[in-house]
């Protein structure tokens, strides 16, 4: 190959390079050559404030790459604080639509950086609004990748939605919770529920506390549910993988429905599968169904 040559084919090599870096800095407007690494990587923190009368909910949507967690304080308002490595157009925010606060982002279509994107969003939930039973207040909260964690809260409905990440509600009282994860472990500590409902395609689902009714659904994990109350309720928990392990007080339920297609059952309330709960004297029938297609099933009581 002569000179000539090389340097035709040098001029063409890099006619082609700058071609690309071209056409990555128009469609990937987040790259940014002239910004040092450092500024890449630094985490931006705001914070934002609620207060009305009117609040009832606080939900987030359209969340992207964001872990959640809720707390509550002794302060009259809703906070939110978001910390985030991601543009300022980018970033998640917060605004008041009638009585609900809503937490959403707001992402470009085209969407590439070289480093992960970080970001976390604290929620301190106001303690007149945190009444327990006697609260008409919700919170909401889903986002498409990343943990959320809430604790201490006591209100009419609870609910979080995570398409991967973990969910733990620590310590928290509610007419109805729900919790949905698609990868993920779901765990409630210490919890207080009239009626929970909740699935994992891919994880465990564990609840220790009190709980009325439960409908608990994995596809590939087991099922760890110990209640210090009687279900009032029909419940059933069904994984297509995985062991279910029940612990429930002695006058829980009169009828059970276990079946296993390669596991074994036991069942220390096979020998009272006739009596009646009572509660508050009144007589119910209530039912436990337990499915599970690979592992074991165990019932065992408080």
């Amino acid at each position: 190959m002569n000179r000539s040559t090389k340097i035709s084919l040098s001029i063409i090599a890099l006619l082609f390079t700058c071609v690309i870096i071209e056409i990555l800095l128009i469609s990937h407007p987040r790259i940014n050559i002239n910004k040092p690494e450092k500024q890449l990587l630094a985490s931006k923190r705001k914070e934002q404030f609620f207060q009305s009368d009117r609040i009832t909910t606080v939900k987030t949507e359209n969340l992207k790459n964001a872990s959640i967690s809720v707390s509550v304080w002794n302060q009259p308002k809703v906070q939110v604080n978001i910390e985030s490595n991601l543009p300022d157009q980018e970033q998640p925010y917060a605004y008041l639509d009638n009585s609900v606060v809503i937490i959403t982002q707001d992402l470009e279509e085209k969407h590439f950086t070289l480093f992960p994107d970080k970001t976390h969003i604290e929620i301190k939930f106001p303690n007149y609004l945190n009444t327990g039973k006697k609260s008409t207040a919700a919170i909401v909260l889903t986002t498409e990748s990343g943990s959320i964690k809430v604790e201490g809260i006591e209100i009419n409905k609870l609910n979080a939605v995570a398409s991967s990440g973990n969910i733990d509600f620590i310590s928290c009282n509610a007419l109805s919770a729900g919790a949905k994860t698609s990868s993920g472990l779901i765990n409630c500590e210490s919890c207080t529920f009239n009626d929970l409902s909740g699935s994992t395609a891919s994880g465990r689902f564990k609840f220790s506390g009190k709980c009325e009714s439960a409908e608990l659904l994995t596809t590939s994990g087991g099922i760890l549910f110990s209640t210090d109350i009687p279900l009032i309720n029909t419940s059933s928990f069904h994984t297509s993988s995985g062991s279910i392990k029940l612990n429930l007080p002695e006058n829980s339920c009169n009828t059970f429905s276990c079946r296993t297609s390669s596991g074994s059952v036991y069942n220390e309330f096979a020998m009272k599968s006739s009596e009646k709960n009572k509660t508050d004297g009144n007589e119910i029938s209530v039912a436990v169904h337990a499915i599970t297609s690979s592992g074991d099933i165990t019932i065992k009581k408080n």
